[in-house]
């Protein structure tokens, strides 16, 4: 039994060795990083105070390089990687190789007993014979290039120095030695009164300038010159078609900034941007701001749809107890004057300033309608004053030709509710009536007694909704023309309220004798 059972356990494993056999091992990518080194800017022809701006401008370019996820590599680019790679792995191959059969040439010299120098000679022609073999199959064993490599900024980048550019000749030995694939360079000069930026960029694989690009901008342009500038040059160095963003927000007059740099309001529709990580900040007043990351796909339209959250308000009138007037400004914006009805938001800090009409002034940090801290009261003199700030519920304001209009509308529903049922409670009476004429009974009769009662009803509240309809169409006419200039051009009635306004356009009496001034000659 022991005999049986080892033999079928002998066979089940070399069974299992036969049909599974050995996995081959998955031959690894060449290349499978591109790296990119960005050198330092040439800034010596522009003056010394804007020197900084140019440095900065070359750190801000290499900021927009590091969303850059992969490389794409052309078929001509991965050819050369490959032929890189098989003449290197040949020459490997070759230098191998010859040092072996120098030592085997080198074996007769160590005068070693014959026996032992046929068995070294031996071991060496073997190791000849397998070097050859693998020479041979170099090009065959050969992994293929990686067409998507990771896209890397060098190391010197990561650790914020950037090496001086190379000058002609030494730019691949500049490259060899910082183990990149390609590197930028530029230089800043003046241009009346702007800055003129130049950069190209040196790769590996043509030994030459494969890109070079220029932009003039302002100073204070330099965001937007820059943001323009770093796309281009993202494209040159991913190898990538550009990226299309679509953005629709509401509401329509939303700023809708994209990596910083203003894209339009409410719509922004097909805005070329470089693939990779990319920022979308949306705000508008009374709104919350929003920014939303995204990634976009070289050759790919990424749209965003978004409805930002309004803010919630806190009504209230701010007024200056005893100093009624005071001028009020949101930081220095003018707003009115107290008592003033504000609208806040409720979650925000708001510096509010007053000024009454004698010089006094004081301030105070609100949110909503609560005063978070009051800051300070001064007189005209600056010594520290008596004005002071309340917050209190909001002032009702009288509506006169809204509320008109409203019981209007009231008016007209009731009638149109009251005047169909006056017409079903007539139909259900005649009913009644009819059928108790032809055949009369006692509750025939009663019904159409109780229905004319209730008809009697129906066309009495038709009348009230009539007249009141008509009352309140004359109280909406009323109401509404009471501020309308007559048409004869005069703009309203002296009034209490405004007793300048009948005195400003009553017609001037002409003067006549004395009282008339002469006329001026006029010259010629």
């Amino acid at each position: 039994m022991k005999k049986t059972a080892g033999l079928l356990l002998f066979l089940l494993s070399t069974a299992a060795l036969f049909s599974f056999g050995k996995k081959e091992e998955e031959k690894k990518p060449l290349n499978e990083t591109w790296v990119l080194c960005v050198t330092e800017f040439d800034v010596s022809a522009i003056p010394v105070p804007n020197q900084i701006t140019g440095q900065l401008l070359s750190r801000d370019l290499t900021e927009a390089l590091k969303g850059v996820i992969k490389r794409y590599r052309s078929d001509e680019e991965k050819d050369w990687y490959q032929g890189y790679a098989l003449s290197r792995a040949l020459s490997d191959a070759a230098k191998s190789l010859a040092a072996k059969r120098e030592e085997r040439a080198l074996l007769v010299f160590k005068g070693e007993r014959n026996w032992k120098y046929r068995k070294n000679l031996a071991v060496i022609d073997k190791d000849i014979l397998k070097l050859e073999e693998a020479y041979q199959a170099v090009e065959k064993g050969l992994a293929p290039v990686e067409g998507e490599p990771v896209f890397k900024l060098s190391e010197d980048n990561i650790k914020g120095v950037y090496p001086k550019a190379p000058a002609f000749p030494v730019e691949y030995r500049f490259l060899m030695n910082q183990k990149a694939d390609a590197f930028i360079t530029g230089a800043v000069s003046d241009y009346h009164g702007r800055l003129y930026m130049r950069v190209k960029m040196y790769t590996r694989y043509t030994r030459s300038y494969s890109y070079e690009d220029f932009i003039v901008f302002s100073t204070s342009d330099s965001a937007v010159a820059i943001e323009e500038l770093a796309s281009r040059m993202i494209e040159a160095a991913s190898e990538t078609p550009p990226a299309f963003v679509t953005v629709r927000t509401k509401p329509d007059n939303a700023v809708i900034l994209v990596n910083g740099a203003f894209a339009g309001q409410g719509e922004v529709t097909g805005r070329e941007q470089a693939p990779g990580l990319t920022d979308v900040q949306i705000f508008t007043d009374d709104y919350y701001s929003e920014t939303v990351p995204l990634e976009l796909r070289g050759g790919e339209i990424s749209e965003l749809y978004l409805n930002l959250t309004p803010l919630a308000f806190s009504s209230f009138t701010l007024d200056t107890p005893g100093n009624p007037g005071s001028a009020v400004y949101r930081g220095a914006l003018f707003l009115g004057n107290t008592p003033l009805g504000l609208n806040l938001p409720q979650d925000r800090y708001e510096y509010i300033s007053v000024e009454s009409p004698s010089g006094d002034t004081a301030s105070a940090v609100l949110m909503g309608d609560r005063v978070v801290k009051s800051l300070f009261q001064t007189d005209k003199a600056g010594a520290e004053g008596t004005l002071n700030l309340s917050v209190r519920p909001p002032l009702l304001e009288d509506k006169p030709v809204e509320r008109s209009r409203g019981r209007f509308y009231g008016a007209y529903g009731r009638l149109w509710i009251a005047l169909p049922v006056a017409f079903l409670l007539n139909g259900v009476y005649s009913a009644y009536n009819v059928s108790n004429a032809g055949i009369p009974s006692e509750g025939m009769a009663s019904n159409a007694t109780l229905y004319n009662w209730a008809t009697i009803a129906g066309w009495a509240a038709v009348s009230a909704a009539g007249i009141e309809l008509v009352y309140r169409i004359y109280r909406y006419l009323r109401n509404s023309s009471a501020d309308v200039s007559p048409l004869d051009g005069t703009m309203g009635k002296k009034t209490a309220e405004n007793p300048e306004a009948a005195e400003s356009l009553t017609e001037t009496p002409e003067l006549s004798g004395a009282e008339a001034e002469p006329e001026e000659p006029q010259e010629k």
